[in-house]
């Protein structure tokens, strides 16, 4: 998960998750945004489906 959430950390402007505020409709502070959520879903599946441990 490190390389797929390079960039994306609570200090971007594409942060998947929230910093020390959250986002309303959209996560509370230090939690994931929905962005994150989906990449991440996103990544663990094609991970398993190339036949990952």
């Amino acid at each position: 998960m490190q390389d797929v959430s390079a960039a994306h950390d609570a200090c971007h402007d594409g942060a998947w998750v929230n910093g020390l505020t959250g986002t309303p409709g959209d996560g509370a502070f230090l939690h994931p945004r929905a962005a994150g959520m989906r990449a991440v879903a996103t990544a663990l599946a094609e991970h398993l489906r190339d036949g990952g441990p």
